[in-house]
C-alpha cells in the first residue's frame, strides 16, 4: 500500500492542531518522523489521522486541494499508472521515471513498459488552463491542432500534482488510447536506477492487430483451436506471446536519446 506523507507545518494547517502540540507529539514519539530527499521532516498522513482522530478520506481530500510542493527535477521521481483503455480485464503498468523527464522520454518509457515497439506516431493530451488541452508529441505539417515537440517540454511543467490524468494516444490507425495518472512524487532512492517498472498486468496487444476490436477477435481465435484462423494467428503473433503474461522485472528500458536519433535519422 502506498504511504502518503505531509510536512509538519502542513499538518498543522490542515488539521487545526497547533504546531506546538504536533512538535511535542513528534518529540514524544507519538508521531513517527522521517526525512524526505530535501532534508525536510515529514509525517505519515495515515498516522496523523489516527493520532488526532480524523477522517483519513477527508484529510486526503483536503491535501489534494493544497498547492503542490515544488518538484525537484534532480532529486525526485514520478510514479505513473498507465492503463490501456477499452480492454477488460485491464492492461496496465506502474512506472517510476526521473522528474527531469521530457514528454519524449516519458513516451519511450511507456513504450518499453507496455511492450509497444514504437512503430507509429504518438501524442500526449494534457489539460491546461487553456480551453483546449496541450498536445505534445511529434509535430506534423498536416496536424489539425498544434502539436508541441515532446522533447522540448518537461513533464513536470504540465503535470506535478498527484491524481492528475493525461491521455496518451499511440498508433492513430489502430487507435490505442491510454490513461496516464500521476500517482505520486517520490524521492529518488540512492543507488537505484530509473526508469523502473514496479507493477503491471497482462501482455500488451501485438502491434497492428487492429485496435480494441481486432485484439478482442484475436484473443477469441487463439483460445479456440477449432477456429479456421487459429493456426494462422498462432504463426502471426510474436513468439511466446500470451494475453495474460507480464513480468515487470523483465522490462528493459531504452535510451531515449538514442531512440530520438534513430527516429529522426541522426544516428
Amino acid at each position: 500500500m502506498n504511504r502518503t506523507f505531509i510536512r509538519s507545518n502542513q499538518a498543522a494547517k490542515l488539521t487545526g492542531i497547533s504546531r506546538a502540540r504536533i512538535y511535542q507529539d513528534m518529540r514524544r514519539g507519538v508521531l513517527s518522523v522521517s526525512v524526505d530527499a530535501h532534508g525536510k521532516v515529514q509525517l505519515d498522513v495515515g498516522e496523523v489521522a489516527r493520532v488526532y482522530d480524523l477522517d483519513p478520506a477527508k484529510l486526503a481530500e483536503m491535501m489534494s486541494e493544497m498547492p503542490s510542493p515544488a518538484v525537484s527535477k534532480r532529486l525526485d521521481v514520478l510514479k505513473f499508472r498507465i492503463e490501456l483503455l477499452g480492454i477488460q480485464p485491464p492492461i496496465w503498468r506502474e512506472i517510476l521515471v526521473p522528474a527531469r523527464y521530457t514528454f519524449w522520454e516519458l513516451h519511450v518509457a511507456i513504450q518499453d513498459a507496455m511492450g509497444w515497439l514504437d512503430y507509429h506516431l504518438h501524442a500526449f493530451h494534457v489539460q491546461t488552463e487553456e480551453a483546449s488541452p496541450a498536445v505534445l508529441g511529434i509535430p506534423l505539417d498536416e496536424d489539425s491542432e498544434p502539436t508541441w515537440p515532446g522533447w522540448e517540454h518537461s513533464v513536470v511543467d504540465y503535470v506535478s500534482a498527484p491524481d492528475t490524468v493525461m491521455r496518451y494516444d499511440y498508433d492513430f490507425g489502430d487507435g490505442w488510447t491510454h490513461s496516464v495518472r500521476l500517482l505520486s512524487v517520490e524521492p529518488r532512492e540512492i543507488g537505484q536506477k530509473y526508469p523502473r517498472c514496479t507493477a503491471g498486468k497482462r501482455a500488451c496487444p501485438p502491434e497492428d492487430c487492429g485496435g480494441v476490436t481486432g485484439y478482442t477477435e484475436l484473443v477469441y481465435v487463439l483460445l479456440d483451436p477449432s477456429d479456421g484462423e487459429h493456426e494462422q494467428m498462432m504463426e502471426w503473433i510474436p513468439q511466446g506471446w500470451m494475453p495474460e503474461m507480464f513480468d515487470p522485472s523483465a522490462v528493459r528500458f531504452s535510451n531515449p536519446k538514442r531512440r530520438w536519433k534513430r527516429a529522426f535519422g541522426e544516428g
